[in-house]
C-alpha cells in the first residue's frame, strides 16, 4: 500500500508518504513526513529542548522524517535535516554557521510506548567541518549526557562530554589533539555594525553618557558549569595557538566566572633554552572580590591568544588586578622589551606627527619599546587608562582615555616624544636637564589626540607644542589648565 500527499498537524502543513508492506517485514509500518522545523513547530508539538532553540538555532529547517512503528510498542525515527536556510551557533563545540551557507544535520530517536528513551546518534556538518555524538536520558525522558565522540575540522580533532547533573549544575569536559574555540569569540560583523549604528543614532544625552553601567554579564545566566579542557593545541584565533594547554572555569548562576586556571606554552620562540609560557589565575576573595594574574614571557603571543591586541612580538607581561563587588575591574599592566609593528592606529599618528621614518619601521620590523606601563579600569566594554606610558629609544608616547569595546572606538588625549634616546638624554644632563625637563625626563614632547572609531579614528597634533620644553608646558598648564588641554 503506498499513500503520499498533505496532511495536516495542528495547523502545521506536513508532506506525507506512506509505504506498507504487509509481508516479510520485522516491523509494522514505516512512513515519512517532510516538514518544516520551526519555532512555530516547536511550539505547537511541545519541544522546549533549549539546545534547539535560540540562541543555538534561529531559522527554518526543512526536514524529512522516516518513522518506523515496531510490534513491541517501540518507534524509531531518522532524522535528516538541511541547514542552509537556518543559522546555527554551537560555537562552544566550534561549529558556528550563518544563515546562507550549506550544512546538514541528522539524527535518530527511539521512542517506547510514545516516551522518548534514547538519542543513540547525532550528526552536525558543514564543508570542512562535522561533529558526531550520541544523548544518554533519565528515566524521565530528560537529558543527562551529551557524549560528542568526534568533534573534526580546521585546527579540531577533539571531543566533548557534557553532563546535566541536575537543572542547576553541568560539567564539560574537553579532550583531544587540537581545539579551536575562536568560532566561540569572534563577534560576528554585522553585530558589530549594529552596535555602531545604535551608537551613531544616540542622542546627545546618551552620548554623554555612554560610559554608564548598562552591560549585563551573559554568563551570569548560566547554570552552576564547571569546565575542564586539556588538549595538545588550543586556538582562540587563526595566529596564535596555545600548545600543552590544561584549564579549568568554574561558572556559577547570578555570577558568571567564579574562578579560572589556566595554563600553556607557545612554540613562537624560544629564549635561552626555555619555552615561552602563559599563566593565568582568577580567584574568588572575600567581600565578592577576585584577583586576576596574567604572567607571560611572549607578551605578543599571549595578547594575541587572549585577543586583546594582534600586533606586538616578544616582550616579557605582567598583568595584575581586582575586581570589586561593582563588578570594576581596577589594575595595571606592565610589558618589557618588546615590538610593535603594523598597527594603524598608531601608524596613522605618526603619519600625521611628520614622522615617517618611524612609519617605515612600524610597517616594517616594528619599533622596539623597553618599558609600557599603563593603569586601568576595565567596566561594561569600557577600558579607562590613566596616564599609560611607553618608551623606547626611538620614541616615547603617553595616553589617558578611553576604549569601547563594544563600539570599537578612541577618546584618547596624550603627548608623544620623539627620538626617546636622545630627548631624555638631554634631559639627563645636570643643571640644563632639570631646567629643560618634565616629569618623565623628555625635553620635547608634541600633544596628540585620538577619537572615533578604530578603523579611522580622527587624529589630533599640535606641532607647535614640540617647539617648547616639556617643563615650561607644565607649568603653564599647572596655572591655565590640565596637561592634556
Amino acid at each position: 500500500m503506498e499513500i503520499s500527499g498533505v496532511a495536516n498537524f495542528d495547523g502545521i502543513p506536513l508532506n506525507l508518504k506512506w509505504n506498507e508492506i504487509f509481508t516479510d517485514k520485522d516491523y509494522l509500518r514505516r512512513y515519512q513526513l517532510s516538514f518544516n522545523f520551526d519555532a512555530n513547530l516547536k511550539q505547537k508539538a511541545g519541544i522546549d529542548f533549549q539546545a534547539l532553540s535560540a540562541p543555538y538555532i534561529r531559522g527554518s529547517i526543512p526536514t524529512l522524517a522516516t518513522i518506523t512503528v515496531y510490534k513491541d510498542d517501540k518507534m524509531e525515527i531518522d532524522i535528516d535535516g538541511n541547514l542552509q536556510g537556518a543559522g546555527i551557533d554551537y560555537s562552544f563545540l566550534g561549529f558556528k554557521k550563518k544563515n546562507g551557507e550549506e550544512g546538514v544535520i541528522g539524527s535518530k530517536i527511539l521512542l517506547k510506548e510514545g516516551k522518548l528513551i534514547s538519542i543513540p546518534s547525532f550528526s552536525l556538518s558543514k564543508p570542512g567541518f562535522s561533529l558526531k555524538g550520541k544523548i544518554d536520558l533519565t528515566p524521565d525522558g530528560k537529558v543527562k549526557l551529551i557524549d560528542v565522540g568526534s568533534i573534526k575540522g580546521p585546527d579540531t580533532d577533539a571531543r566533548a562530554r557534557i553532563e546535566i547533573i541536575d537543572e542547576n549544575n553541568v560539567k564539560i569536559v574537553v579532550s583531544g589533539k587540537s581545539y579551536n574555540l575562536a568560532p566561540f569569540f569572534n563577534k560576528d560583523e554585522d553585530e558589530i555594525k549594529a552596535d555602531k549604528e545604535r551608537r551613531r543614532q544616540m542622542s546627545l544625552n546618551d552620548a554623554l553618557n555612554r560610559n554608564k553601567k548598562d552591560e549585563k554579564d551573559s554568563w551570569e545566566d548560566v547554570p552552576n558549569t564547571d569546565i575542564n579542557i586539556a588538549v595538545d593545541s588550543l586556538w582562540t584565533n587563526k595566529n596564535v595557538a596555545i600548545h600543552n594547554f590544561a584549564g579549568t572555569a568554574k561558572l556559577k548562576k547570578g555570577i558568571g566566572v567564579e574562578e579560572m586556571h589556566l595554563i600553556g606554552n607557545f612554540a613562537s620562540s624560544r629564549k635561552n633554552g626555555k619555552i615561552s609560557n602563559l599563566k593565568l589565575d582568577y580567584v574568588p576573595r572575600p567581600q565578592k572580590e577576585y584577583l586576576l594574574t596574567i604572567e607571560s614571557n611572549d607578551a605578543g603571543s599571549t595578547l594575541k591568544f587572549l585577543r586583546l591586541y594582534d600586533n606586538m612580538r616578544g616582550g616579557r607581561l605582567s598583568i595584575n588586578a581586582k575586581r570589586n563587588i561593582d563588578k570594576t575591574f581596577v589594575g595595571h599592566v606592565k610589558i618589557r622589551d618588546f615590538n610593535v609593528y603594523k598597527t594603524p592606529v598608531f601608524a596613522k599618528l605618526l603619519t600625521v606627527a611628520s614622522l615617517t621614518g618611524m612609519v617605515n619601521l612600524l610597517t616594517g620590523e616594528g619599533i622596539a619599546f623597553s618599558h609600557f606601563d599603563a593603569p586601568f579600569v576595565y567596566a561594561d566594554k569600557i577600558l579607562e587608562i590613566e596616564e599609560g606610558r611607553a618608551f623606547g629609544n626611538v620614541v616615547g608616547i603617553s595616553g589617558s582615555g578611553t576604549y569601547s569595546m563594544k563600539y570599537q572606538d578612541f577618546d584618547i588625549k596624550g603627548m608623544i616624544a620623539p627620538a626617546y634616546g636622545l630627548n631624555t638624554f638631554i634631559g639627563s644632563i645636570p643643571l640644563v636637564g632639570s631646567l629643560l625637563s618634565g616629569k618623565d625626563g623628555t625635553v620635547f614632547a608634541a600633544n596628540y589626540s585620538i577619537k572615533g572609531d578604530v578603523d579611522d579614528p580622527d587624529i589630533g597634533f599640535n606641532p607647535l607644542s614640540a617647539l617648547s620644553p616639556n617643563s615650561l608646558k607644565e607649568l603653564v598648564n599647572s596655572t591655565f589648565g590640565k596637561q592634556d588641554e
